[in-house]
């Protein structure tokens, strides 16, 4: 068998090198038609534009929320200080228990119907 002449192997590596290169613009043809038109964006920021309005909703529940559990853990402290007599001591840390129950669950309803509203459309 005769080896093939260095023109020949020179037009055959040519040949490959345009497929190559015929390939890689049409690989990137087809990258560029799924590259959308705008930004990729954090969560948080596409989440403050998608849902705005459920997002100020949710973040104004949220720090009510938190501002009532602190309340609540200031006065458990303050009752935790006092000088009262073991049952007057008792006697507030029941109703403070009760009352941060009906607090939180007065609280908890409060968001769910919130949310329910800004998701169906209907805010305050």
């Amino acid at each position: 068998m005769a080896a093939p002449a260095l023109g020949q192997e020179r037009d055959v590596f040519d040949r490959e090198i345009a497929a190559i290169r015929e390939g890689l613009l049409a690989l990137e043809a087809l990258e560029l038609e799924h590259v959308s038109e705008e930004p990729r964006r954090w969560w948080f920021i596409e989440l403050w534009f998608e849902k705005r309005e459920l997002f100020k909703e949710f973040m104004g529940e949220v720090f009510f929320i938190i501002s009532m559990l602190v309340a609540l853990d200031v006065i458990h402290r303050l009752i935790a200080t006092t000088t009262l007599e073991p049952y007057q001591i008792t006697l507030l840390s029941k109703a403070h228990f009760y009352i941060t129950f009906a607090s939180l669950g007065i609280l908890s309803f409060g968001f769910i119907i919130t949310i329910a509203k800004s998701l169906r459309g209907k805010t305050r």
